[in-house]
């Protein structure tokens, strides 16, 4: 039996008891689907409201763990009407999903721009609530007809959820369904959960098969889909997942006080800081290192430490730098110990002081400049504005950061140089005009939101911030589309914005999958999604909308939430980070749960 987790429908209606000032006042929040409950007074206390998550248990045909009775409904032929309790009559159809109104017989045909997935249904199975369950011979398919617009339709192709894609029958059942296809049987059930329980679960996971000297690490199964095959392998950015894993533990420990969080969030910052000892090149960081006897891809520029049981990886890039300052800030801000601020003050002056003497430019090994770290004028002259703008916008952030950590003068001299004499600042104005599709680089849209965070956040000189807070604001306009919880949270703790798409938000964070494991996914064949008439950067296919965590190839943010087909049939699982980040972030700065 294999297990998979994936967040599915909205929430339950709870109630919340919540006290205000000294008298015992009992407000009530009814928790419907899309809404938030009041923010609580003690902000280390569980805010999340509660949701449904779809949990997914996958059988062979015959297994003994199926109760009887569904075995035996599940072996009968399926049914193509049904009829509600409102006595209309569902009928699954080649052309849609057809309802036949009670009192006048009148039919309305549901087809793909009512968001039916697949247009030729072949069975339909009737449950609570007013759900109903749809066969096809592309998957099965989720209804509920009483949901808000957005909440109405769920989708299950592929291994995520099922043995193979030919639907034969669907019962269902109080909390859920059971699916048979042509190869095996699936439990899909609708569990009350909150996103702090998901959270837990990818904690548990990264310790499990993630936590690789204290970077988070990529994970290939040798078996597909079979997480106890797991082997972890270095890859070119180490340094930037780590960064982001270490900085959602911070915010973690800032929020709840949790002694685990503040581990790990130590034990990743201290594998960042051996990043930049290792190489014993002053002023420049690893993008990653193995022990002697690991597993070693392919590929990349690798040199052995002294004694030979370490080898690190070379030719550094912005990237790697980013996800330093980054994680840095954040630490150095939310860590109780000064022990952990001295480290960073340390390895923050090193790195940012290479960047000064070296005429804006990363120099490792050898003496020469990596292929992707370098900031000096000359450089940026040959590059697109776009380009141009996000490296601008790299390097007054390191500096910045820089100076506020370090107290050095020579970064606020060199920051305020560079950015009025050597006009930066202006360059950073243009970072969210280039909207050809075509140009479109979604790791560049990570990277420049892990940049305007720390300048924000340590910026105090009101000219400059107003300018800033106009590019981030034009930024989040161009990528608004993409509902990222990240990109949303952090534009509104930039900027003050109160409107940034928290609800959005919340229901992009509940249906990221559980399971991260990068099970092949498709839907070009899908009749709800309107096709983009550009591809990707990466001459992919696209839908005009993104398309919902769920139902989407397993990715981080840096990925294409818009491509229509993806994965690689369960041969690796993403570590998950992309989930605690903007989760942790958003119960930091109370951005969850959404205003009222």
């Amino acid at each position: 039996m294999m297990k998979v987790w994936v967040y599915g429908t909205s929430g339950k209606r709870g109630i919340a008891l919540r006290m205000h000032r000294l008298l015992l006042l009992l407000i009530v929040a009814v928790n419907l689907p899309g809404l938030c409950m009041p923010h609580p007074s003690n902000r280390a206390r569980n805010s999340d409201s509660s949701y449904l998550q779809i949990t997914c248990r996958k059988y062979s045909l015959n297994s003994a763990a199926i109760p009887r009775a569904s075995l035996e409904s599940l072996n009968r032929p399926v049914s193509r009407t049904y009829k509600d309790a409102d006595g209309a009559v569902w009928q699954a159809t080649p052309r849609g999903l057809v309802k036949i109104n009670p009192t006048d017989g009148q039919e309305k045909v549901l087809t793909g721009k009512n968001g039916l997935p697949i247009l030729s249904v072949t069975g339909i199975a009737g449950g609570p609530n007013g759900r109903l369950w749809l066969t096809s011979n592309q998957g099965a398919i989720l209804y509920m007809p009483n949901a808000v617009p957005k909440q109405r339709w769920f989708y299950f192709w592929g291994q995520r959820y099922l043995s193979d894609n030919e639907v034969l029958q669907i019962v269902a059942v109080r909390n859920g369904a059971w699916i048979r296809t042509r190869t095996g049987i699936s439990r899909i059930e609708l569990q009350p959960f909150t996103l702090e329980q998901k959270s837990e679960i990818f904690l548990t996971r990264i310790r499990k098969r993630h936590n690789r000297y204290g970077y988070v690490a990529d994970c290939e199964l040798l078996r597909a889909g079979d997480p106890a095959s797991f082997r972890m392998e270095s890859t070119d950015n180490d340094g930037l997942w780590t960064s982001i894993f270490a900085a959602a533990e911070s915010f973690r420990y800032a929020t709840t006080h949790s002694p685990e969080a503040l581990k790990n969030a130590r034990t990743s910052l201290a594998a960042l800081l051996r990043l930049v000892s290792i190489t014993r090149i002053p002023r420049f960081p690893a993008r990653s290192l193995i022990h002697r006897g690991d597993y070693l891809a392919p590929g990349g520029e690798w040199h052995w430490t002294a004694n030979s049981q370490w080898k690190w990886k070379g030719d550094t890039s912005s990237d790697e730098l980013v996800g330093h300052f980054f994680a840095y800030w954040v630490a150095y801000n939310l860590l109780p110990d000064n022990g952990d601020r001295a480290a960073i003050r340390k390895a923050v002056f090193s790195i940012a002081s290479g960047l000064l003497e070296h005429h804006l430019q990363l120099i490792g090994y050898g003496g020469h400049v990596t292929t992707w770290g370098r900031y000096n004028p000359e450089y940026l002259k040959t590059l697109v504005s776009r380009e141009r703008a996000l490296d601008s916008l790299e390097l007054l952030s390191h500096l910045r950061v820089a100076y506020a950590i370090t107290g050095d003068n020579k970064f606020l001299d060199g920051y305020r140089r560079i950015g009025s004499e050597l006009g930066y600042v202006q360059n950073v104005m243009y970072i969210g005009d280039d909207t050809d599709p075509a140009n479109i680089n979604y790791s560049d849209e990570e990277l420049a939101f892990l940049s305007f965070y720390p300048l924000l956040s340590s910026e105090s000189n009101p000219k400059l911030r107003q300018q800033y807070e106009v590019a981030l604001t034009k930024l989040w306009q161009r990528v608004r589309n993409e509902n990222n919880p990240l990109w949303n949270f952090m534009y509104a703790e930039g900027t003050g914005a109160k409107a940034y798409d928290c609800t959005e938000s919340l229901e992009a964070l509940k249906r990221i999958p559980l399971s991260t494991i990068s099970w092949t996914v498709k839907n070009s064949q899908r009749h709800d999604l309107v096709i983009a008439g550009h591809m990707g950067r990466f001459g992919e296919a696209q839908s005009r909308n993104a398309i919902p965590p769920d139902e989407r190839s397993v990715m981080k943010w840096n990925g294409n939430p818009f491509q229509l087909d993806g994965g690689d049939g369960g041969r690796s699982e993403d570590d998950g980070s992309f989930f605690l980040l903007p989760y942790w972030f958003g119960r930091y700065h109370h951005l969850i749960p959404c205003p009222q």
